[in-house]
């Protein structure tokens, strides 16, 4: 009887404390794997030392933290899930933001890695620029140190959350993010859970933080036949003969797959080495895809023009975007394609 009693005094006392015998036995778990914690872009208040961390960003929005054990960060706002920073275990920052992007759920946030789905510019006007995936609320998945000791946090889309009348197709979005001391990978899956094939247009508008466009050089290009889009002709193949692309005005270029890999960005904040590769898989076959890539520098009137855009920003930053965007991809049901952006510093 003096056993039962003690038992059930420490049970009575769980329940004041409000843990309660379940709570004794575990941690409690945020739903859908929430940890709260509020930070700024570059000032972080961690409240636990799990690798990938549910919280507060600027504006209220959701935005997963993830660290590396080396000391590299990755910001990742569930809004788009856009890739808002990666800083290296050194303290380099490879993106670029604006200090005017908008941070308010309605507005895809300038800079960083935008993703464009399921259209690349607006060649279907009824849809946004770029599709609806950037402009969309993502869920977060979880994440957390993998077998190589990198940190990856995944993130997902599908019709259920955002989709148009334009394109009203059953598709499953993930983004998996994964980032290591000097490198960060970024894989977009596209899935086909319909029962019909659907085409689509990919990219990663990944915005590099290059310090001063007027030495930024590329390495990588030479002989790669291009579309540009501020030409007489948007159409005419064009094909690069430089040895090292610059920009010395506003740039707005397509270059075709099959592209050099990698390319590299010689620049003020130091090299910049930028990977690209897809694939898509039918029916349990895996087949190689080369993807284009999009060289973009707004300069300084169409920097001025767009007002989430910081007028002298055309100097800090250069997109060298991967995708699948020189006509369009056709996915039967069931399939997947992935598109793949390694940063590495």
């Amino acid at each position: 009887m003096l056993r039962l009693g003690l038992v059930l005094g420490f049970v009575f006392w769980l329940g004041v404390l409000g843990l309660g015998v379940q709570g004794w036995q575990q941690p409690r778990r945020w739903p859908a794997g929430y940890h709260h914690s509020r930070h700024s872009h570059h000032h972080h208040r961690a409240t636990t030392t799990m690798a990938a961390t549910l919280g507060e960003g600027q504006g209220g929005q959701a935005c997963v933290t993830l660290t590396h054990p080396s000391g590299a960060v990755a910001e990742v706002y569930l809004f788009g899930a856009t890739v808002t920073r990666y800083c290296t275990a050194a303290g380099k920052e490879l993106l670029w933001m604006s200090s005017e992007a908008k941070f308010n759920g309605e507005k895809a946030i300038r800079g960083g890695i935008p993703l464009a789905f399921p259209q690349f510019g607006r060649p279907d006007e009824r849809m946004a620029q770029h599709g609806f995936a950037r402009n969309s609320l993502w869920a977060y998945d979880g994440g957390d140190l993998n077998e190589a000791g990198d940190v990856t946090a995944t993130f997902s889309l599908t019709q259920e959350a955002a989709t148009h009348e334009a394109w009203p197709h059953a598709y499953a979005l993930s983004l998996v993010v994964t980032i290591g001391a000097d490198t960060m990978t970024t894989d977009l899956h596209v899935r086909n859970t319909g029962d019909e094939p659907f085409e689509f247009q990919c990219l990663q508008h990944t915005y590099l933080n290059i310090g001063d466009i007027t030495s930024a050089k590329v390495s990588g290009f030479k002989g790669a036949s291009f579309l540009d889009k501020l030409a007489a002709d948007p159409n005419a193949v064009v094909v690069e003969d430089r040895d090292e692309a610059t920009v010395a005005e506003e740039t707005d270029r397509i270059f075709m797959a099959p592209l050099e890999d990698p390319l590299v960005v010689a620049c003020a904040n130091g090299d910049i080495v930028v990977s690209k590769s897809a694939k898509r898989t039918d029916g349990g076959e895996e087949a190689e895809v080369a993807p284009d890539t999009v060289f973009w520098n707004p300069w300084i009137d169409k920097a001025k023009s767009m007002g989430d855009f910081v007028d002298a920003g055309y100097l800090e930053m250069l997109c060298i975007e991967p995708g699948l965007v020189n006509g369009k991809t056709s996915l039967p049901p069931g399939s997947e394609a992935v598109l793949t952006q390694v940063l590495r510093a």
